[in-house]
């Protein structure tokens, strides 16, 4: 199983961004999630992510063996029993030691990125994080305040000494 996990992550943005919000702890990483908690915590990250994605993704997870689809019935909500825990697994992977899959292939780049984001002007930004040393970022020209928000809220989950 080693291998599958980062394999999906590099083909699969909704799978990488999965990864990354479980290793944060920004959803729950007990043996089950559910499918509306996860959907609506990759709405915040990515945007525009449907329901069947985030269903199809955990059947990929279910067939490859590292957990069980329970569909919802009778008022009990859809959700994703894995096997082991979420953490463990993706952390025997290497995730959390950094972004995941910080350098894709170049085919893997363009079916991991999400529809809308190819066509963006960047714009180089120039910040002074501390005396002798500037922090360049390039971000979107059409950069929106929700967007914003979730950098900066990525940046306080880097891990810092």
């Amino acid at each position: 199983m080693g291998g599958l996990l980062s394999s999906l992550a590099s083909r699969d943005y909704v799978a990488r961004s999965t990864f990354e919000l479980i290793m944060k702890g920004m959803v729950n990483t007990s043996l089950e999630i559910s499918i509306e908690e996860l959907h609506t915590a990759l709405n915040g990250e990515l945007g525009n992510v449907a329901k069947s994605q985030v269903l199809s993704l955990m059947r990929e997870l279910e067939g490859h063996g590292f957990g069980e689809l329970l569909l919802g019935r009778r008022g009990s909500k859809t959700r994703f029993r894995w096997k082991s825990g979420p953490r463990e697994l993706l952390a025997k992977e290497g995730f959390g030691a950094g972004p995941v899959n910080a350098s894709p292939t170049e085919d893997a780049a363009e079916t991991s990125t999400p529809p809308d984001a190819g066509s963006a002007v960047l714009v180089t930004h120039r910040f002074r994080l501390r005396r002798g040393l500037d922090v360049e970022l390039n971000l979107p020209e059409d950069m929106r305040s929700e967007e914003a928000d979730r950098l900066a809220n990525f940046v306080r989950t880097l891990p810092l000494s």
